[in-house]
This record gives C-alpha cells, sequence and structure tokens, in this order.
C-alpha cells in the first residue's frame, strides 16, 4: 500500500497519504454550512410534500386509483421513490444512518410495489393490445 491509507470511501488520499472521511469531502465541494442549510430545505420539502400527498390520497382516492391504472401516469409514482432515496443518501452521507435508514424502508417497500404491482396490474387489465401505446418518458421531465 506504499504508506498510504485507505479513507472512508476506499479511496487514498494520493497528495498526502491521509485518510479522508465525508465531512473533508464536504467541504471540498463546497462550504458546509451551504450543503446543512439545503439538507435542512430537502426536509421540509420533504414534510410538506408528505402531508399533500396524504391529502391527495384522502379527498382525491378515486383519481388516485385512475392514476395508478392509466400508463400513461403510472410511472410518476416513482418520483415518490426517488426523492426518499436521494435524501435518504444525503443523509448517510452527512453520518446520519438511522434516518438514512428510516427513509430506505418505506422506499423499498414503494419501489417493490410499483416495480412488480404496476406492470401486472396493467398487463392483466389492460383493454387494448398493449399497454406501452401510452407509456413514455415525458414524467421525467419537470415541467
Amino acid at each position: 500500500m506504499n504508506g498510504r491509507r485507505l479513507g472512508n470511501d476506499g479511496a487514498r488520499s494520493e497528495r498526502t497519504g491521509s485518510r479522508r472521511d465525508c465531512g473533508d469531502r464536504h467541504r471540498r465541494l463546497g462550504p458546509r454550512w451551504l450543503s446543512d442549510a439545503l439538507l435542512i430545505v430537502a426536509v421540509a420539502g420533504l414534510a410538506v410534500l408528505t402531508m399533500a400527498l396524504v391529502w391527495w390520497l384522502a379527498v382525491f382516492r378515486s383519481s388516485v386509483a385512475a392514476d395508478l391504472r392509466a400508463p400513461e401516469r403510472v410511472f410518476g409514482f416513482f418520483t415518490i421513490t426517488a426523492g426518499l432515496d436521494v435524501l435518504g443518501v444525503r443523509f448517510a452521507a452527512a453520518g446520519h444512518p438511522l434516518p438514512a435508514a428510516v427513509l430506505a424502508g418505506p422506499a423499498a417497500i414503494l419501489w417493490l410495489l410499483l416495480t412488480y404491482g404496476v406492470p401486472a396490474s396493467l398487463l392483466l387489465a389492460r383493454q387494448r393490445d398493449s399497454v406501452l401505446g401510452g407509456v413514455n418518458g415525458s414524467w421525467l421531465r419537470g415541467w
């Protein structure tokens, strides 16, 4: 190993041979206070979106059920899983494994339900020859 030690991420520091930890990476990429401020904004945003999702599920239950059956709209639900995962990874990178695990649990369950349940329900309940005609990647766009 030429006297070099491995850091938390398994990478060696080529200049000093010293160990790099997560905090050092944050300082290299930008101010730590900005990263922490954006984490707070993300947590607040998740709280607001979670409340909005619960309200939407309670008030517009039939509309949500219709969206889950519509091939052109159902894949947008994957953004919920993606958001939980992104915030969980940020918590893990900051050295907070408990919030990361708390977010990973629902994200994994939702991902499994969407990945296996949605295609199965679309194929079993299809009204036309192919469900792929209504599926496109437009939900990936942010606008």
